[in-house]
This record gives structure tokens, sequence and C-alpha cells, in this order.
């Protein structure tokens, strides 16, 4: 099977209706006298079946009305998929409730007709027919299989929205004997090609139901370490994406997901894991992926959100605003990758000084960014300036974005806005934090932390 596949269902060479309206009799190799009718599109859909082994109704669905100008209501898709269950195109599963995610029911896999079909029409090549595809359902944990494949299907979605297209490829395919003893083998592999910069960036699904110990998280770590400096041409993005209670809810309430992200997090406090510069980590709940991913490729220009920040203090809060240059600030030891993204001197509007504060936009889920954030906030309950600074706030994309800090302890001199309330308000509101487990909602005044 070839290594990559694009996902982005691109027909450049054919006309809308000739791609998702005409359908084409097609007949069963092992069957002669039975056909199915079946458009391009649709062929194209069971590709993405057969590569990615198992995909559920749901998944099939979005993937449908994401590139299908002609959206169909799940019941019909379930119609459709099992009219071509009944002649062994695909096959499909029923796991038991309790062991799969909520809202999902069926479980479908390429079945042996189904497979013939796309070699027959120069979709797979013929090597795909050695493969045993009875093997394709044999999973025992579908809450794992089903979120991988579903964080890869969001982003085949969802991003496809500002033009971002990702080429999808099962690991063991991918990865050679070698490549598999040296390096460990991810739940999912994408790929994204920059024609900016001419890059590829690699990105790493690995979806963690809370079950694997963290000497096995480390070593997964070290072997992604270990691929990125030995691969020093390619950009790698390793996704850690945790159990939301949307996705599933396992009742455990002696190790929340919160906790567990918190406890991912923290192993990169390690100062012996140096991150090669090719290589970032991502650790962050399923649903939240795919706005973490857009936000990785797409960047955001930094100075512009401190500049509407500072606007807002001036304009709204009538405060004075002046920024400190790093070496006025910070002490020689203090290491450089723990430094704010700017330090403001803050004064009444009288002019008379009230305190310094260090601002810091923060990236959701981003290990670095947490780095950066756990090195100030520590250099602030130190006091390792040379002049006082007694407040840290931290900018997020939006609001649901600020939950990314709730898995570390911070005190109240901690406050979390977002970006996207920059604009246009009377009257900012940041969260601030009032004990280990929770934040409050408050205006921001001089001096009261």
């Amino acid at each position: 099977m070839e290594q990559f596949h694009l996902v982005n269902f691109a027909h450049p060479s054919l006309s809308d209706n000739e791609y998702f309206k005409e359908k084409q009799q097609v007949y069963l190799p092992n069957y002669p006298k039975l056909y199915i009718k079946v458009t391009l599109f649709e062929l194209e859909i069971l590709k993405v079946l057969t590569i990615h082994k198992t995909l559920t109704t749901t998944q099939l669905l979005h993937l449908h009305n994401a590139h299908n100008p002609k959206k169909i209501k799940k019941e019909a898709l379930r119609k459709k998929l099992l009219r071509w269950c009944e002649k062994d195109v695909i096959n499909i599963y029923n796991p038991s409730k309790r062991n799969v995610p909520l809202g999902y029911n069926n479980i479908y896999s390429i079945g042996k007709e189904g497979v013939h079909i796309l070699v027959i029409k120069d979709f797979l090549p013929e090597e795909i027919l050695d493969e045993d595809i009875a093997d394709y359902n044999k999973i025992t944990n579908h809450i794992h299989s089903v979120g991988q494949h579903d964080v890869a299907i969001e982003l085949f979605t969802k991003l496809k929205e500002y033009d971002l297209f990702f080429d999808t490829v099962r690991p063991s395919s991918y990865n050679n004997k070698t490549d598999e003893s040296n390096y460990g083998k991810s739940d999912w592999l994408l790929r994204y090609y920059n024609e900016k910069s001419n890059e590829y960036t690699m990105v790493y699904i690995e979806f963690d139901t809370g079950t694997e110990s963290i000497d096995i998280i480390n070593g997964k770590i070290n072997s992604y370490i270990k691929r990125a400096a030995e691969h020093p041409k390619e950009n790698h993005l390793v996704l850690f994406s945790v159990l939301d209670d949307e996705f599933h809810q396992s009742g455990d309430k002696n190790n929340p997901k919160k906790r567990r992200i918190g406890n991912l997090k923290k192993q990169f406090l390690d100062s012996d894991k140096r991150l090669p510069t090719n290589l970032k980590f991502k650790i962050a709940y399923r649903n939240r992926m795919h706005h973490i991913v857009r936000r990785e490729i797409l960047e955001i220009e930094k100075t512009d959100i401190l500049d509407t920040f500072t606007n807002y203090l001036e304009t709204v809060m009538e405060y004075q605003i002046q920024s400190v240059a790093d070496e006025d600030i910070y002490m020689k030891e203090v290491n450089k990758d723990t430094f704010a993204d700017q330090i403001f001197e803050v004064c009444n509007k009288e002019g008379v000084f009230q305190e310094r504060l260090g601002v810091i936009i923060a990236d959701e889920g981003d290990i670095n960014s947490f780095n950066k954030v756990i090195g100030f906030y520590q250099n602030l309950k130190d006091r390792v300036f040379k002049s006082s600074v007694t407040r840290l706030v931290l900018i997020y994309e939006d609001e649901e974005s600020m939950i990314d800090p709730y898995s570390y302890k911070f005190d109240k001199s901690v406050l979390l806005t977002n970006y996207s309330s920059l604009k246009g308000q009377r009257k900012m509101i940041f969260n601030q934090f009032i004990n280990l487990n929770g934040t409050k909602k408050v205006s921001y005044i001089l001096n009261q932390y």
C-alpha cells in the first residue's frame, strides 16, 4: 500500500456532477450477478476507511459532509452503509456499549468485495489484496481505536475550512522495521506540507486513555526526541490527546482527566529533556486538538496581541503603560526560556507607579509554552528579578483554551484572559486563581491580587 494518502478529496479534472453525483454500476468480483451503484466520491470514502481499518458512522458522516456539497443525514448514511454490508463491500461490528465512546455505536471496516472494487477502480494497489482484512476488526480497545481516528478525522474535516490538508497513513506502513525498533510506533501518523517553507511536518497522534504508566510515556517522549534529532530536515509535531467527557466518561473519580494532563506535562519539567528545535509536543483534550494544530500551522502574531492588551489598559482603564527591557528586569542567571513575552510597568491615571507585570501569550497545550509559564511563575515566587514583579497575565486565544493551565497549581497572582475578548470590550474580565481547583472572574484592578 502507498505510504501516504492526501485526504482533501480534490477532483480538479472532474466536475462536481461527475465526482459527487454520477453513479457507476460496479459488479462484485466474487458475485458477478450482483453490483452496487457508487460515485467516485463514495469510492474515495471507502479508500479512507480501508487505510484507517475501522471508522464509525459518525466519523464517516463527518468525512462525507465536510467534502460533499450535498450533505447527508446520519440515518440516511447508516442505511447506505447497511446496504453495502449486505454485499460484503464493508463489514459492521457492534461492540458492547461500555466499550465504545459516547454516541458511537456501529464500527465499520472494509469488506472483501470492497477491497477488490477499490483495486479494480485503481483506488488502491494490488498489494492490499495480500492483507488479511478479517484482522481489521479484531480490536479489543475500541475507545482507543475510535479516539485516535477521531483526532485524525477532525483534523481532516475542521481544518479544511482554513485550506489545511493532511496526508494520512497507518504508522505500520510508514515505519520500516528498523524505524519501529529504534523509535516505537505512534497510534496514528499524518503529514502536512507547508508550501511557503517547502517543508513537511510529521504529525504523530498519541491517544491517551490514562492506562499507560508514566514510565511508558517517558519512553515514548524519549523516542520522539531521538527521532527528531536524527531527522533534522523534518518538523515533528506530537499530539498527546487525552480523553474528554464529551467523548467518554470513565467514572473514575480517583484519576480525573485534568490530573492526567498535569501528570503528562510534568514529565517535561525535567531539565534533561532538551527538545530539538524541530520537535514540539502538544498535550490537551481530544476535542481541542484541531484548534491547537490550526494555531501551530497558521501562527499568531504576538506583537499585535500585546498591542491590543496595552491599548485596552491605556484607553479603557486609563492606566499608563511602559514596556521594560529584558536586561533591566532579569538577572543574568535567569534562563531565557522562562522570560515573559513582555514586562510592563503600570502607572495610575496620575502617572504614579503601581506595579510591574509579566505578560505571556500562552499557547494551549504546547509544552514549550507550559515550561515558559511555569518557569516565569517560579521566578515570580522566588523574586529573582532586579526589580519587583508582582503579577503574571496569561493571554489565550479564546475562553475555551483558558482551561489549559488548570492542570497546574497557581495562586491568585496569576490572571487569565483571552485575546478574543480584548477587542471592543468596555470592561475586560480576567479569571483569577482562588485555590488549587478553580478561578473567579475579576476586573483588572491595580495592586489588588
